[in-house]
């Protein structure tokens, strides 16, 4: 693969600005590409160190209530999860930026100490009369002067330090969520590993949460999950679950309960899952209907043991399923991803491949070094053109790529074969000027947000339907088909190479799943070729 400043003649113009300073795009030559800067870059990383050095200060959220019952209590906890003290906050430009902003002042950080930031000090210090730990805040007002509030279907909350992206701290409402924390009292508590997934987050035992402390009770993960759903409408739906545990889960009287439709049933009694095994409810077992919406749903089944609620969960989110099966699927590094399924694997392991194109994340360059600018690129893989908005019954539907903020993608059309690129609005790049640049199938876009340097989810979403949602913008909620889903990591069988040495993420096989760490390689960014 080439070079970015190398990969078309036109760009020799570009490449002599780079080298001149005028245009931080990339590096000037290929041996500078992996080590073209001995300073601290994105995340405050240096490239010639990796993300585990001791030395290298590396911050994480801890705790988030961003739906407490009392909706003028919002807050977000922050630690040193690796490295050294911070001196001066202020000097080291920490602050919290995304949903929230709030730059910190001139104090001391160390580490092992648990700093809480809110929105509103009076109303924090109102619901937790007993806190005695650094209190920070109040965050950030808009535009007309009321405070920032988190948005309760899910935020992201970005750590900055040295003025560059360490970590963002992105949270859902929807499956595998906690779903005790949207709302219920609990608040969300971070267990360790990559943040942006959600099976390292777990809903507080404690009521309203434990601000400040760093010493968390959680609810335990329950060994029966939902594994597969046949929706149907509600015409021949059906449920499996599995047990990964070493003894048999009564699940007799747990409830299962499905978010969207805000409706509620009732496990019969009698239902046993089988030690590391499968059981599946067919839509005749409930004395009331199973209905699971072909237009996607969110699912929760909830603990019951002993006359009373644990309030142990696991969810499942399945998108817009036109026909077949959804469920999870375990990649090669043992974690799990959800969606739909290509084929139907009832009362048995799923290895079937996801049901995905045709538009798929095809490169991501993440954690740029020093100098060079981060991108993202969609290819369509369909033998025509995709139009990226589409009608949907009576309104007119736009393909959404989730984790990347706001783009405009309404005009937007793919050619078959083609690329679209994308480049952080904050780029100072000449986007026309580019454009000219590239091949005739390569289109161009900004988006407003930034790429995480250690990690998210990046959702590829095609309309599918929509309902009627007072509480959702333009009073309309989106039901969407996933194209594609990439949740990446700066950790695990992640390349390192991709993590600030100057390589970037290549999608290396498109039958497996996004979220795999095996469907990726490690290489030169070329963005805007295949």
């Amino acid at each position: 693969m080439k070079e970015f400043s190398m990969k078309h003649p036109k760009l020799s113009l570009i490449s002599t600005l780079v080298c001149l300073g005028f245009l931080a795009l990339t590096a000037c030559s290929s041996d500078d590409s992996s080590s073209s800067s001995a300073s601290s870059g994105e995340g405050g990383q240096n490239n010639d160190k990796p993300n585990t050095e001791s030395t290298l200060t590396q911050m994480a959220c801890s705790e988030i209530m961003y739906h407490h019952p009392d909706s003028t209590v919002e807050w977000v906890e922050i630690f040193i999860e690796e490295g050294e003290d911070i001196e001066n906050m202020a000097l080291s430009e920490l602050r919290l930026d995304g949903a929230v902003e709030y730059n910190f002042p001139e104090e001391a950080l160390k580490k092992g100490e648990h700093i809480v930031v809110t929105g509103d000090i009076d109303a924090f210090k109102k619901a937790y009369p007993d806190f005695n730990g650094r209190l920070f805040g109040p965050w950030n007002t808009d535009n007309k002067g009321y405070v920032e509030k988190l948005s309760n279907g899910g935020d992201v909350v970005s750590v900055k330090l040295r003025g560059a992206g360490d970590v963002d701290c992105s949270f859902d409402n929807t499956p595998p969520w906690p779903s005790l924390a949207d709302g219920e009292g609990a608040s969300l508590v971070y267990l360790g590993g990559n943040a942006s997934m959600p099976t390292n987050w777990a809903a507080s035992k404690k009521l309203g949460g434990n601000p400040g402390s760093g010493e968390d009770e959680v609810y335990a993960p329950l060994t029966v999950r939902i594994n597969e759903v046949a929706p149907t409408d509600g015409s021949n739906d059906w449920i499996e679950f599995y047990n990964s545990g070493k003894a048999d889960a009564d699940i007799s009287g747990w409830l299962l309960i499905a978010k969207r439709r805000a409706d509620t049933l009732t496990i019969p009694a009698g239902t046993i899952v089988p030690a590391n095994g499968f059981l599946v409810l067919e839509q005749s077992v409930f004395g009331e209907s199973l209905l699971l919406l072909r237009r996607g749903e969110n699912l929760y089944l909830r603990e019951f043991i002993d006359g009373k609620w644990t309030n142990s969960e696991t969810g499942l989110e399945y998108p817009a399923t036109p026909s077949g099966t959804a469920g999870v699927l375990e990649l090669s590094d043992g974690t799990l991803m959800q969606g739909s399924l290509k084929s139907e694997t009832k009362g048995k392991k799923n290895v079937s491949e996801m049901l995905s194109g045709p538009l798929y994340v095809n490169e991501i360059f993440y954690n740029p070094p020093e100098g060079q600018i981060e991108f993202i690129e969609i290819i369509n893989t369909a033998d025509s053109a995709v139009a990226l908005s589409l009608p949907v019954g009576s309104k007119s539907g736009v393909w959404e790529i989730s984790g990347l903020g706001e783009a405009a993608l309404e005009t937007i059309k793919i050619p078959a074969g083609g690329l679209l690129l994308m480049l952080p609005d904050t780029s100072i790049l000449d986007l026309d000027a580019y454009a000219s640049t590239l091949a005739e199938n390569v289109v161009l876009q900004k988006y407003s947000g930034k790429i995480s340097n250690r990690g998210e989810q990046i959702l590829v979403k095609e309309p599918y339907a929509f309902v009627e949602d007072l509480t959702k913008p333009n009073g309309i909620d989106w039901c969407y088909r996933w194209s594609d889903a990439v949740l990446y990591s700066d950790d695990g069988l992640w390349s390192e190479e991709a993590d600030g040495m100057g390589m970037s993420l290549h999608r290396a096989d498109f039958s497996m799943p996004g979220s795999d760490p095996a469907a990726w390689e490690a290489n030169l960014p070329t963005p805007g070729e295949k």
